[in-house]
């Protein structure tokens, strides 16, 4: 059959794929070739010891963690942003901030000393003039070089030690780029090509299955178009649904119509006078209408009728424009996602100039620059630490013990030392101080990042006082449920779909009305594939067990109430009311009247029905079956009995019988045969009920009757039970244009009992018709129809929302934290403290280069003064 929604897919998917998302895509596979390789030789990263150093580098209360709860709890408790800024005033924690800044206050403390004191090393003159109180000889011992010498080499050492970690560091931060590029460029092919690991078909695709289906649902498109074709096909099993239902509602109509249950003087006035009569048998025929419909709702050709209605009802006109409409309301966040994710994610994976390789080039990959860098000064830092050891030697070789001043060397190389070193010290001290800061707001803002939730995302909006508008809510809902690690990988009761996400107004009014939202799923699947799918369901399991279409005309339990129907008498089974004659206001009151102590005669005549002659009810009347009925003849001339009792006539309490037929009875006087002569008003009122009231019932229009008719403009009966098939072709099918019109108006007895008798043979001739029709079409509708909307709506939108499963997001995001986090951020702190340390050793050579530089710098100016004797034991 038909394939069109397959076709045009394809179609769509190729014309919503854009050159841009194109050149990403070729980008994130070379990326992929480039960067993954290298990313899967790397050793398992330990997670929580990782966790636990930036833990360590973000500080014991992470302040940036601190500042976005603390925005949380002004939020719920609707702080405005300036209350929320002062807030961040009361938490912030000087001493905590001026921890992570040690090195750099240092440097700068170190700097201003540096500046003052100086000038004593580069100018012997103002350091004799200044300090000419405290100099003195000295003389040195091994034991002093000798830790001066140990010192020395434990700072040649640690210096090794700090090379080693500081490139570790390096490799760190180059592993972390590389794993952050691979786990961006894996996010674009997941996203785009789909990843059956996680169940996602595809963003993209995704995005463009939506708008076919949404391109589908508009008035006129080629789908619809087929659709409706098969419809047209179709139509004749609705029109069979409405001559069948059409011929049973017009019985039901007669018999819950009041006044044809309780007849009435003027049947278009239902107000009017009673005619003390009550249809004995229009309740339970109703309840025999009921038991048919049942039977024909649950025929096959019902069934087909309803599968056939529901895919016109949901799937085209304003139903199908409701959907259209709720998908293009789910493409809108959607579309956004899809942008933005080009747009931010592509640049992760753009060589070019601006993009992420290019931009990290310096630090990274073949080219990278970082561990020269890193090596550069560490390089300034051995230099120094062997200038020092050279100076120190120097100072060995060449210490006079203060017989005699040193070499002037002596004091050169130690005193250039010891500026160098200090120099050395306040640079990198600055510098890796900057970067310790740094390295702390990333190591909190990792940890931010890791732990993000949706909570998380909304106290975030709250610290930099932005509201939080419904679709930045949507976003967050999403990226929590999509990206968030707090959430285990594979739980059953926590849903990644997008369908299931993604909230969207409902198309039940009572619910927008509500303010309540749904998702893409429950839509679909409520307002547009569950009616489907149940119809079709009714439909294939109403089948016979060799796939055919059981006859409804040839049911059994259709064939016994239809006998019931066929069997009816309504003349007979109309009686008189006791309760409306016995009533105060009704002229016939008396007939019913017991005088005296004795039972009034005229109470026998109840059991007789409108029908001139007796009437025995057939057994196919089921409880009713089996009774004779007495008529008017029997009430005015024949007499009857009941229960074995004879129950004479009115004739026989006359002084002269009546004379006359059924309906017109004539003459006599009520004073014969009266055992007591109070029964004469009882007489007297019988007669005028026999001559006023049962023989209107044959004479008058008491009744509405409601029959099938020719057009709106034909009030011409027409009878199903004249149809004729032909060829396969049926005429006389009193549908005009495929529509049923019936009409309803005054009639006397014997039409409505002729309509009532008749219906039987209308309903079977329309079951037969029913049944011709659904046997002709089965195929079309159970196959063709079912197999269009199944195949090409029901099984690509079912297989679209199962495969929108966003796991692979929470991949990436989890690769991108391990690397840009754990690693890069890890590593990046490594190479600061590593720093924080070259600068305090480097200090420490200053400080203790400068000890030989002074020992010689005073021996030579004591010497040059005084020549006075050595100080032995000073060092």
């Amino acid at each position: 059959m038909l394939r069109l929604l397959s076709i045009l897919a394809a179609l769509w998917v190729s014309a919503g794929q854009t050159a841009e998302d194109d050149r990403v895509l070729d980008n994130a596979a070379a990326t992929v070739d480039k960067y993954c390789a290298l990313n899967a030789d790397l050793e398992e990263l330990d997670v929580d010891a990782a966790r636990e150093d930036l833990e360590g580098g973000a500080g014991e209360d992470n302040f940036i963690v601190k500042l976005i709860e603390e925005a949380g709890i002004a939020r719920q408790n609707g702080d405005t942003p300036a209350q929320i800024a002062d807030r961040f005033g009361e938490i912030a924690d000087p001493g905590f901030v001026a921890s992570k800044a040690f090195a750099m206050v240092l440097a700068i403390l170190l700097f201003v000393l540096w500046v003052l004191c100086c000038w004593f090393v580069c100018c012997p003159c103002l350091c004799r003039a200044c300090c000419r109180c405290c100099q003195r000889k000295w003389a040195t011992g091994k034991i002093f070089k000798g830790i001066l010498w140990l010192l020395f080499i434990a700072f040649g050492v640690a210096a090794v030690i700090m090379v080693s970690t500081s490139m570790r560091g390096a490799t760190m931060i180059d592993n972390g780029i590389s794993g952050t590029a691979c786990a961006a460029a894996t996010l674009i092919e997941d996203a785009v090509a789909g990843s059956p690991t996680y169940q996602f078909t595809g963003l993209l695709p995704a995005y463009n299955t939506l708008a076919g289906l949404a391109t589908i649902l508009n008035p006129g498109s080629s789908f619809l178009n087929q659709l409706q074709t098969i419809i047209d096909q179709t139509q004749e099993i609705q029109k069979a649904v409405d001559l069948a239902s059409g011929t049973i509602e017009a019985l039901e109509t007669m018999m819950n119509n009041p006044v044809n249950i309780n007849p009435v003087s003027d049947p278009t006035n239902p107000s009017s006078s009673t005619m003390y009569h009550k249809c004995q048998v229009c309740e339970p025929l109703a309840e025999i209408l009921g038991r048919i419909n049942d039977v024909f709702a649950s025929s096959t050709g019902e069934a087909m009728a309803q599968l056939r209605g529901k895919i016109e009802e949901n799937l085209q006109g304003q139903a199908a424009e409701d959907l259209r409409v709720s998908i293009t309301a789910a493409m809108e966040p959607i579309q956004a996602a899809k942008d933005a994710f080009v747009e931010q994610v592509g640049f992760f994976v753009e060589p070019g100039s601006g993009g992420f390789q290019a931009s990290t080039e310096m630090v990274a990959g073949e080219n990278s620059m970082l561990q020269p860098a890193v090596l550069a000064f560490f390089a300034l830092y051995l230099l120094i630490a062997v200038s020092a050891l050279i100076a120190l030697a120097l100072w060995s070789a060449k210490d006079q013990q203060g017989e005699k001043p040193d070499h002037c060397c002596v004091r050169f190389c130690t005193g250039c030392v010891s500026c160098s070193a200090c120099i050395y010290a306040m640079i990198v001290l600055l510098i890796c101080g900057i970067m310790v800061i740094v390295a702390m707001f990333g190591s909190g803002l990792c940890l931010v990042m890791i732990d993000f939730n949706q909570e998380t995302g909304t106290n975030l909006m709250a610290a930099v006082g932005a509201d939080v508008p419904a679709e930045v809510e949507m976003a967050l809902k999403i990226a929590d449920r999509c990206f968030s690690l707090t959430h285990p990988e594979f739980d059953p009761g926590f849903s990644r779909n997008l369908a299931d996400i993604v909230d969207i107004p409902p198309m039940n009014q009572t619910k927008a009305d509500a303010g309540e939202t749904s998702t893409i799923r429950e839509e679909i699947f409520s307002f547009a594939l569950d009616p489907i799918l149940q119809q079709i369901d009714n439909a294939e399991a109403s089948l016979a067990g060799d796939g055919s279409a059981p006859s409804i005309a040839s049911d059994a339990n259709t064939l016994e109430l239809l006998a019931m129907i066929g069997a009816l008498d309504m003349s007979a089974l109309y009686l008189p009311v006791e309760s409306e004659l016995a009533a105060t206001s009704s002229p016939y009151k008396p007939m019913m009247d017991d005088v005296q102590g004795s039972t009034s005669p005229f109470k026998a005549y109840l059991v007789n029905s409108v029908s001139c002659s007796n009437v025995s009810l057939s057994e196919d009347l089921g409880d009713l079956g089996g009774q004779s009925v007495p008529g008017i003849e029997a009430m005015a001339v024949d007499g009857f009995t009941v229960q074995g009792s004879d129950v004479p006539a009115l004739s026989y309490y006359m002084d002269a019988p009546m004379s006359g037929s059924c309906p017109s009875y004539t003459g006599g006087t009520c004073n014969n045969n009266l055992t007591m002569q109070f029964f004469k008003p009882g007489c007297d009122a019988a007669v005028a009920f026999l001559q006023d009231v049962k023989q209107q019932f044959q004479t008058e229009e008491l009744f509405m009757c409601t029959y099938i008719v020719n057009g709106p403009t034909d009030p011409t009966p027409c009878y199903p039970r004249n149809m004729v098939q032909s060829g396969g072709a049926w005429t006389n099918t009193c549908l005009n244009g495929g529509t049923v019109y019936r009409r309803t108006r005054k009639c006397t007895l014997a039409e409505f009992n002729s309509f009532v008798k008749g219906a039987e043979q209308d309903i079977r001739k329309t079951f037969e018709y029913f049944d011709s029709i659904t046997s002709s079409l089965l195929t079309a509708i159970i196959t063709d129809m079912k197999d269009l909307v199944q195949t090409d709506i029901i099984t690509p939108v079912v297989d679209l929302l199962d495969m929108l499963n966003c796991g692979f997001m929470r991949a990436f995001w989890e690769g991108l934290t391990t690397n840009m986090c754990y690693r890069g951020m890890n590593g990046f702190r490594l190479i600061a403290n590593s720093y924080v340390i070259s600068g305090l050793l480097s200090l420490c050579i200053a400080l203790l280069i400068i000890i030989p530089w002074k020992i010689s710098r005073d021996n030579a100016d004591k010497l040059a003064r005084e020549g006075g004797p050595v100080v032995q034991g000073s060092v």
